[in-house]
């Protein structure tokens, strides 16, 4: 989501005679939605404060850096791995799974089309609650432990979130939202696998909107650091969405997966994304499966001849090509 342009806006208080604004539980469209993430150069958020303020981000120009889907989980390949979620969340190649209930958003784990890897917590993470108010605090942990391709791996992390100030906004496409609470919210965890371990540090300044699923704007910091401290990755920048449409054509959304991967040789592999034909070869060029047409947005292809080892699916339209291991 991350990537800078020159911009320019303007920012400010106004003390205003309305209340602040109570958010419930939002509702999400039954097929879900489609659109456009866009990120532009870093503002500063202004101070939190009881008194409410107007934000002007109208000036905000910025360059779309991703497509951003919301669908029904069972929608997805992965769902198996993610029973307790009501929906998926598409951010280009990430799935995340999630359900928003009365008592809050809460995160089942994340899943990976490029790779087939999947990230079940086994400690979900709520990120913030419900009912939504102006003052509240609140606190998580989540975590999970698994092999990947044979190694170790262990992600462990907590988030806080805070509600630290309420108003209106100006979107930069020009939408006034007359009510919103704007939470600080940090994320931290520590991530090992095959003996390497970064730590991530994301703090989202994010403003939520009634009926929203999502926050509508935030401003983003992120630091990813190696276990001596060195930084590895430093990026900031605000972020928002737009050219949002209902959901359609799930295959769209979902895009091209193969699950379980890796998988057991002999076992049944299932593909999503190859309705206009694809194949799957060996690194030495062999290919070990074709179909130039498919009848269903998931087939289950045998590898009960395929040797152990690396594969890549590539179908033929709208989709990256997946690694598959074959174990």
């Amino acid at each position: 989501m991350y990537k800078t342009a020159l911009l320019c806006c303007s920012t400010f208080y106004a003390a205003a005679a309305w209340s602040q604004p109570t958010l419930n539980s939002p509702t999400a469209p039954p097929n879900g939605y489609s659109g456009e993430i866009l990120a532009a150069a870093f503002i500063a958020p202004t101070a939190g404060s009881e008194v409410a303020q107007s934000w002007d981000f109208s000036d905000v120009n910025g360059n779309v850096v991703n497509t951003l889907g919301l669908n029904p989980a069972t929608t997805s390949l992965y769902a198996p791995m993610f029973p307790q979620a009501e929906w998926v969340m598409s951010n280009g190649d990430l799935l995340s799974f999630l359900d928003v209930t009365e008592s809050g958003f809460t995160l089942y784990g994340n899943a990976n089309t490029a790779n087939g890897v999947t990230l079940p917590f086994e400690d979900p993470l709520t990120q913030w609650p419900y009912p939504m108010v102006f003052g509240f605090y609140h606190e998580d942990a989540f975590s999970t432990d698994q092999v990947l391709f044979s190694e170790p791996y262990s992600l462990q992390g907590n988030v806080t979130s805070t509600c630290d100030a309420w108003g209106s906004i100006v979107l930069p496409n020009g939408v006034v939202i007359s009510e919103v609470l704007r939470v600080d919210y940090n994320q931290f965890y520590v991530e090992t696998y095959a003996g390497d371990t970064a730590n991530w540090y994301l703090n989202q300044v994010m403003y939520c909107a009634p009926d929203s699923v999502l926050p509508v704007f935030f401003h983003e910091e992120l630091v990813v650091t190696d276990n001596a401290g060195e930084e590895l990755l430093n990026v900031t920048d605000v972020a928002w969405y737009d050219n949002t449409v209902l959901s359609v054509d799930e295959d769209v959304m979902v895009g091209a997966s193969a699950w379980p991967n890796p998988i057991e040789r002999g076992s049944a592999v299932s593909l999503r994304g190859a309705r206009s034909g694809g194949f799957v070869m060996d690194l030495g060029g062999r290919t070990v499966w074709t179909w130039q047409e498919a009848q269903s947005a998931v087939l289950q292809v045998s590898t009960k001849d395929w040797r152990s080892g690396p594969y890549l699916y590539v179908p033929y339209k709208g989709a990256h090509p997946i690694r598959i291991i074959v174990q």
